[in-house]
């Protein structure tokens, strides 16, 4: 009896153990017990001792390492990582090097297992084919020969690597929460990798912001279940933004801004949907060369209130969204699709095989090809009230072959204006349902110069519609318009609220004085790394710049001798 009493005793105390708070500092030591006063040096160590519960408070700096902790959280009891209120904390997943060795003309070498990418001041180099020099270059490059793990780094002009700020890429993920559950992230800023939830569980990053992610298997994973990327940003990925698994189950990607690179730009897309009921609503897409979303395969998934537009680059047909494959109930919903970059490209394409997709309330304007493209095969495909105009068609389908099926989609009270199914003829295709769909030239737009497509009074669009149920049941007349704007009813501006701006990505603007000890003299400068002469930029007062700018500059006086250059590299503390 007294040993059952002692051991309830201890299973009572163990339920009261108090949470943690861990503290991590770039002067700490890891020898330390992370307190306030003795806090660690790296982000890892809090990530290897955290218990469910346990936070862990990191101060500004960069830090170079990728955080994976050594166990999960518990429900209401997660691991919690968190920058120090008004500070700023980066996760980089490169490393600086001088060891860089001349190999010939502009061109030196490194030995760099693992390469990923190489960043130059700030900004990825170009990917090269090559090992061979220009001196011509306006822009660093850089080659990887695999075998032999070497990296070489081309630079313009004749600069060397002591000039720059030269980072390799070695690591991809900069938040490795695969295989774990109930792992928070707040408030970080991710250099140079990226986050991998797959397999994960119930996992969050809010208020993180990833650029110059050089890995093409995305900057974002998120597989397993009930895992959240929010309040985020993603700038200048060479891959995917976010890859949403297949298998996995009700993943989130809510209120984020991705943006692609213009550095060697690949045909991904910025946003690949797969899986069971995953959600990508208030996201706003632009810049990615493929597209900016894929739905391949999917069940379930809402994709709702986003902009997705000035993407597809990489081909000359890209299509802005994309989908294929069995949707089993998928809703593409209150988007806004437009401003396509591609000289041919498409709004929604319809990539057959394809079934079971719901299109509704979709905006779509700025294609130079069709809104809506059908290839292949489209059955039992519903898209009702969606408005197209200022493209280069409607609507369109591409000579289907004899096995191809349009059974059951249905086109319904969508205002297409332009031409209408110039492929077969201006007539729908066989087997396709097309009901009380608007298809003049005047549909009565309130203002579509300035893009606002909703409906004015007099519309012949207005009450014009057919009721279809759990379609259309939120009309306010007594027939429900066409269009993707019923009168009468408030929508939402699609996309994020997350600006470049307030991107902590984007470094911070700091202001540069340059003064000359002559007087009368003009003292002229140049960003871009050029050596300035007497038609560069006049300064007139102090020049706003951020952190990895590399500014130079020279005085001028006629009658005298030019300056030498002064130079100097705007780097932010570590």
């Amino acid at each position: 009896m007294r040993l059952f009493i002692i051991l309830a005793l201890a299973m009572g105390l163990s339920g009261t153990l108090q949470a943690v708070e861990y503290f991590v500092e770039k002067g700490g030591d890891d020898a330390h017990p992370g307190t306030r006063m003795q806090p660690f040096k790296s982000i890892q160590k809090a990530a290897e001792v955290m218990l469910p519960g346990d936070v862990c408070t990191v101060s500004r700096g960069v830090y170079r390492e990728t955080i994976r902790p050594t166990s999960s959280g518990k429900p209401g009891s997660p691991l919690r990582f968190q920058v120090a209120p008004g500070e700023t904390a980066t996760i980089s997943g490169a490393d600086e090097t001088v060891r860089w060795v001349h190999y010939t003309g502009n061109v030196y070498r490194v030995n760099a297992e693992g390469l990923i990418q190489v960043l130059v001041d700030e900004a990825p180099a170009i990917p090269s084919q090559s090992i061979s020099g220009d001196s011509s270059l306006l822009k660093a490059s850089w080659y990887y020969e695999r075998g032999s793990g070497d990296a070489y780094l081309k630079l313009p002009g004749n600069s060397t690597p002591g000039d720059h700020h030269v980072e390799i890429q070695t690591r991809a993920w900069g938040i490795d929460a695969s295989r774990l559950a109930y792992i928070e992230f707040k408030g970080f800023n991710l250099v140079a990798c990226g986050v991998n939830f797959s397999d994960a569980g119930l996992c969050r990053v809010e208020d993180g912001h990833i650029w110059w992610n050089g890995s093409l298997s995305g900057a974002v994973l998120m597989g397993g279940k009930d895992n959240e990327f929010v309040n985020s940003s993603i700038m200048g990925s060479a891959g995917y933004g976010v890859v949403l698994l297949a298998g996995g189950v009700n993943n989130r990607v809510l209120n984020t801004l991705v943006r692609g690179r213009d550095i060697a730009p690949s045909s991904t897309v910025g946003i690949l949907a797969q899986g069971t009921a995953p959600v990508v609503r208030n996201v706003s897409v632009l810049d990615c060369a493929g597209g900016a979303i894929l739905c391949s395969n999917v069940m379930n998934a809402r994709i709702e209130n986003n902009d997705f537009h000035h993407a597809g680059s990489g081909f000359t047909n890209t299509s802005l969204v994309r989908v294929t494959g069995d949707g089993k109930g998928t809703v593409i919903a209150y988007n806004w699709v437009h401003d396509n970059a591609a000289m041919g490209g498409e709004g929604i394409r319809l990539e057959g095989p394809v079934e079971n997709y719901v299109l509704r309330q979709n905006v779509v304007w700025g294609q130079p090809g069709a809104a809506f493209k059908l290839t292949g095969s489209s059955r039992y495909n519903f898209i009702f009230n969606n408005t197209a105009a200022l493209n280069g068609c409607g609507v369109d389908a591409e000579k289907t072959g004899k096995d191809d099926d349009l059974r059951e989609t249905r086109f319904m009270n969508n205002i297409l204006v332009g031409p209408v199914w110039p492929s077969t003829g201006g007539v729908p295709p066989a087997k396709l349902v097309w009901k009380k769909n608007y298809t003049g030239s005047n549909p009565g737009f309130v203002d579509e110069t300035n893009r606002n497509f909703k409906l004015m009074a007099g519309s012949p669009c207005i009450d014009a519609g057919q009721e279809e149920p759990e379609f259309t049941d939120e009309f306010t007349g007594n027939l429900p318009d066409i269009g993707a704007y019923e009168v009468g009813k408030e929508y939402p501006v699609p996309g994020c609220h997350v600006t470049e701006g307030a991107n902590k990505a984007v470094a911070p603007v700091v202001k540069i004085v340059l003064e000359s000890e002559t007087n009368g003299a003009e003292v002229r400068y140049t960003l871009d790394g050029r050596n300035p002469d007497a038609t560069s930029l006049l300064y007139t007062g102090a020049v706003p710049v951020v952190y990895g700018a590399r500014i130079k500059a020279k005085t001028f006086r006629s009658g005298m001798e030019e300056s030498a250059t002064a130079h100097i590299q705007i780097r932010q503390f570590e």
